[in-house]
């Protein structure tokens, strides 16, 4: 027995839409080593651990507490 699941599809119009958020990009990005971050669009706390150019490398812990390592634009982070 197959089964088929239903898209609903709706187009907007851009008049329609309401801005919820809007990234302020004056925010000061010289981010320092053991700095807490977090992404614009919200996620856990990570520090800082190096910087190379725009790329910031990070590190946080997972809900097991295991440190997981990883590498963002400085444009995508916020100070917290």
């Amino acid at each position: 027995m197959k089964s088929t699941i239903k898209i609903n599809r709706q187009s907007f119009n851009v008049t329609d839409l309401q801005l919820i958020n809007k990234v302020d990009y004056s925010v000061n990005r010289d981010f320092k080593l053991g700095q807490y971050v977090t992404l614009n669009s919200g996620g856990p706390k990570m520090m800082v651990l190096n910087t190379f150019g725009n790329d910031i490398i990070l590190c946080y812990l997972d809900e097991n507490q295991k440190p997981i390592e990883l590498t963002i634009n400085r444009n995508c982070l916020t100070p917290i």
